[in-house]
């Protein structure tokens, strides 16, 4: 059985409860002070600062000279962590009902199996040029709002197998060290608006529910992507035009992510995955790309350029998914070769259109059509008997030409790999 829970409604009640209380009984064999299974229903500050007077002296002083672990903890109130000299854990279940908010700190810092309602690093600096300490970790923990604006880390950042339940936007947030997000899910728009990205950033089976925006990301050291789950139907964007103040505060404050920035996120994606020789993974975000260009070029006005180039992407997604489907260009040359095929051949007047199957010219037809299907075919491909018209010319010739195309996406398709 654990502890008994102690609800402390004061900061006065804190005080009176460790004056009378043995010091010994909150401090583990490593001489950690251990808070377990308290409720703590007032403001308040992290780690405590108690009135040195009579039996509170031996315990003021472990409080401030030893790791902190809080486990099984309640706050229903406001949080604030302060530097210190030492670590702190919240670890089993710690509940934060209201804000946490973290000042700076030049050692450890460690969140796991906790849920933060609202986590405010606005401003905070963790760690040290030079130094070891201020290592940030949330492990296996829920947070609602979070707010990183002009956060500064100068050492690892670990949010590992995390949940963020609102939009995180990493405002002018400076990554100068390891940042961890291993089977981190995003529920919704991840913003590196402004990041930094000094050193390596690991996603490994990383999660984006919604959005990705890394278009405005300062990346100067690695990517280490693997597995990551992104896709562009539950990638809401905005797709209308913005003014400048509109597109800061979307990205800066809102967390909306301009379509532009999803077409450069998906650019900067392929990019990385061909670098890395991740050709099957390359060649998605390549889709996605060019899928995101076509809902952009909609959206622009409707001149013949722009409607020659959605007809272009339109045509490339309908044959081959942007040169990643072979089965579909397969499909697609097959079904467009026989369609002006049979236009050219019923514009004969040896041949006519029916609905009575018994009076299809099936052998001839198939015979003909496998020549058809040979882009360089003579025009005179069919019996000296048959007479062509002129129709049959402008149908032949279409349809060498859409035959062409969709062999040709058909090899590119087929050779995506390579």
């Amino acid at each position: 059985m654990g502890k008994e829970k102690v609800v402390l409604n004061s900061h006065g009640e804190l005080e009176a409860f460790f004056s009378n209380v043995d010091k010994d009984s909150f401090l583990d064999d490593k001489g950690a002070v251990i808070i377990e299974n308290f409720e703590f229903n007032f403001d308040i500050i992290l780690p405590f600062k108690l009135k040195v007077q009579g039996g509170l002296s031996d315990i003021n002083r472990y409080f401030r000279s030893s790791k902190n672990k809080f486990m099984s903890c309640a706050f229903t109130e406001d949080v604030t962590v302060i530097d210190c000299g030492f670590e702190m854990f919240f670890e089993s279940n710690c509940v934060f009902e209201k804000e946490v908010k973290i000042i700076s700190r030049s050692t450890n810092l460690s969140f796991k199996n906790s849920k933060i309602n609202r986590l405010n690093l606005e401003g905070a600096t963790f760690g040290g040029a030079g130094k070891e300490g201020g290592k940030l970790r949330l492990k296996k923990c829920e947070v609602g709002f979070s707010n990183f604006k002009n956060a500064k880390f100068y050492s690892i950042v670990d949010f590992y197998n995390t949940t963020f339940l609102e939009n995180v936007i990493f405002n002018k947030t400076d990554f100068l060290n390891l940042v961890i997000l291993s089977a981190t899910t995003f529920k919704k728009n991840a913003l590196f608006t402004y990041t930094l990205l000094n050193d390596k950033v690991i996603m490994r089976n990383t999660v984006f529910e919604k959005g990705l925006d890394l278009s405005l990301a300062i990346i100067k050291g690695d990517l280490a992507l693997f597995d990551i789950k992104l896709s562009s139907k539950p990638y809401k964007v905005i797709a209308n035009t913005l003014s400048e103040d509109e597109y800061e505060d979307s990205v800066a404050n809102t967390g909306e992510i301009p379509i532009h920035n999803k077409q450069e996120t998906f650019r900067l994606l392929k990019m990385y995955f061909a670098i890395v020789h991740n050709v099957p993974e390359s060649l998605k975000y390549k889709r996605l790309e060019k899928e995101t260009y076509q809902v952009n070029l909609r959206n622009k006005e409707g001149t013949i350029e722009n409607r020659l180039e959605r007809f272009n992407l339109w045509l490339n997604d309908f044959s081959s998914k942007h040169s990643t489907s072979y089965g579909r260009a397969f499909v697609f040359t097959i079904v467009i070769g026989w369609l002006f095929f049979y236009f050219s051949l019923i514009s004969t007047k040896s041949f006519e259109f029916s609905l009575i199957p018994t009076r299809w010219a099936l052998s001839e037809g198939a015979k003909y059509f496998a020549q058809f299907m040979i882009p360089t075919h003579s025009f005179k491909y069919m019996d000296d008997n048959v007479v062509l018209s002129n129709w049959f010319y402008i149908f032949d010739f279409i349809g060498r030409l859409f035959v062409g195309y969709g062999v040709f996406q058909f090899i590119q398709a087929f050779r995506k790999y390579k």
